[in-house]
């Protein structure tokens, strides 16, 4: 712990995020050297901020401020929601779309299957127990990390077929991720092998009105700023109205408990349709909130404890890594397989990056009082440091090798703005010193 900031100071928060931007900086600098996402740093800097080794960012600090991490996770799906729009869908052709479903159904019927085989096996749970462990797990490890793939093919300008294909797979397991969880939730409680307070039919009833009136507030909002657009001629101005309705709708879902993921989510895909700006909209936003993504991907570094790796839930990790990699390869060989172009068949190295939805559902699921819920919790959040590590790395070289990426293109940060002159800082203080005194006479 380091004595010069006290994490549970109400007014060190200014402080610690300044630290971590900071050092997001240098670290995105450093990464860039050594040729590793952004993502991967950022990562790596929230394991070694967090509560498991120096403990500047505690268990406190980031429940305080948890509300940085929302806006960003908002932001991200709304992000994605923007990419699933009649553009992308015209470029890709209907066939490409359903088979997309089908590889999202063979990983989770994969996932389940070898879930449940592994447990009869190594645990001593029920059957049960083992049921509901498995299709929790099967439904959260077909998430592919919207945050962290998103950042890395923007981070490298990543163009073409496999990356649109990419884009459509991860509004679809977004999707699924959190409509599945809340359904496989809501039968666990209504048949009884989860507590719940409620009825079996009043626990259906609130499941079906969070899925349904987060999809009816996503489309609304999403209406409302098409509308608000009329009003407004520079997109720059329009993008505070956008902020402000991601802000309102995690309002709204905070009064109307609803899931604040689903909306968001909605929302992006409702305003791409119902725009005549929607797709430069979508463009602009997406170029935004990179302090937001990166104080986001510090804070997914942070839920990492590397001793629970090697801890007695060690071989529920190493399962469900193993058992996420395998469902991911055997799905994307059937796909691969019944989809003949070959832009597509790589889409299953691009897809082991793991968090953001699902340390979200994780988290949700770990604050109900069951043995399997903590089982779950643990697992998922131990596993991450593997997948967000390897996954940025294997997606980047997936999109090299398709040609989706290339030298030009990992350079483009630079040539936006001109020639890259690189200065000393001795330089650019003398500039600093010259250009002010010759100011300074004038």
């Amino acid at each position: 712990m380091f004595n010069f900031i006290d994490p549970s100071d109400t007014q060190a928060v200014i402080p610690i995020l300044g630290l971590c931007l900071l050092l997001c900086l240098i670290v995105a600098r450093f990464s860039k050297n050594i040729g590793i996402p952004k993502v991967s740093g950022f990562i790596i800097l929230g394991i070694l901020l967090g509560p498991y080794v120096c403990g500047v960012i505690t268990h406190e600090f980031l429940e305080k401020t948890s509300y940085l991490s929302d806006l960003a996770l908002g932001l991200i799906l709304f992000n994605i929601g923007g990419e699933f729009n009649k553009y992308l869908l015209r470029r890709i052709s209907e066939q490409v779309v359903k088979e997309s479903h089908i590889k999202v159904a063979l990983m989770f019927f994969f996932s389940f299957i070898l879930f449940a085989i592994t447990l009869l096996i190594f645990s001593s749970f029920t059957f049960s127990n083992i049921l509901i462990i498995s299709f929790m797990l099967a439904v959260i490890s077909v998430e592919a990390a919207p945050p962290t793939t998103v950042l890395v093919m923007k981070e490298y300008n990543s163009h073409g077929p496999l990356t649109d294909a990419i884009m459509i797979h991860l509004g679809i397991v977004t999707g699924v991720t959190i409509i599945g969880t809340l359904i496989f939730t809501a039968i666990f409680e209504a048949t009884g092998v989860w507590p719940s307070f409620n009825t079996p039919y009043e626990t259906i009833l609130s499941m079906a009105k969070v899925i349904f009136g987060s999809i009816a507030i996503g489309v609304v909002l999403g209406i409302l700023l098409a509308w608000l657009e009329n009003f407004e001629n520079k997109i720059g101005n329009f993008l505070f109205s956008i902020v402000t309705m991601l802000i309102f709708a995690q309002t709204l879902t905070y009064f109307l408990n609803l899931n604040v993921l689903l909306v968001s989510l909605v929302m992006g895909f409702t305003i791409t349709q119902a725009s005549s700006k929607g797709r430069l909209i979508h463009t602009t936003v997406r170029d935004i909130g990179s302090s937001l993504y990166a104080i986001f991907f510090v804070y997914a570094g942070t839920h990492i404890n590397i001793a629970g790796i090697i801890s007695e839930g060690a071989l529920y990790v190493l399962m469900y890594i193993v058992v996420r990699v395998i469902s991911i390869y055997f799905a994307n060989k059937v796909f691969a397989y019944r989809v003949k172009e070959n832009d597509y068949h790589n889409l299953g190295h691009c897809l082991y990056s793991h968090a953001g939805t699902a340390i979200a559902v994780a988290m949700v699921i770990g604050e109900i009082p069951h043995v399997t819920s903590e089982i779950i919790f643990q697992t998922i959040i131990s596993s991450i440091f593997i997948f967000e590590l390897a996954g940025p790395l294997i997606l980047k070289e997936t999109l090299k090798r398709s040609g989706e990426i290339s030298v030009e293109m990992m350079n483009d940060a630079a040539s936006r703005y001109g020639p890259n002159q690189t200065r000393s800082f001795f330089k650019i203080t003398k500039d600093f010193i010259d250009n002010s005194i010759s100011a300074l006479k004038k």
